[in-house]
């Protein structure tokens, strides 16, 4: 097991931390204007997350870039620019019903 300490600009526990970098092995391409944002945004947020063998394959194909690589791609997602699937999507009945 290998521990990584990640800046990234929001607070996310560490489920949500988990899917986001599951989510760069998708990413193509990051639009400028995403790349500009994500550079002018406070990385706050110091999370330590303990990476699965997988994982850990995954920051390596990235390098040194992988913190920031890990920040647009959640800045992709909150803002919905680049079509990236939201964790916690599902609705109760009460909720679906409420509608």
């Amino acid at each position: 097991m290998y521990v990584k300490k990640f800046n990234i600009y929001t607070n996310l526990n560490s489920r949500e931390l988990r899917f986001f970098l599951h989510q760069m092995k998708h990413v193509k391409n990051i639009p400028t204007h995403v790349i500009a944002k994500v550079r002018s945004l406070k990385k706050k947020y110091d999370k330590r997350l303990t990476l699965t063998d997988k994982e850990l394959e995954i920051v390596e194909e990235f390098g040194m870039g992988s913190n920031f690589i890990l920040n647009c791609v959640i800045y992709m997602d909150k803002g919905d620019c680049h079509g990236v699937r939201k964790p916690n999507t599902y609705q109760s009945r009460a909720e679906a019903g409420a509608e």
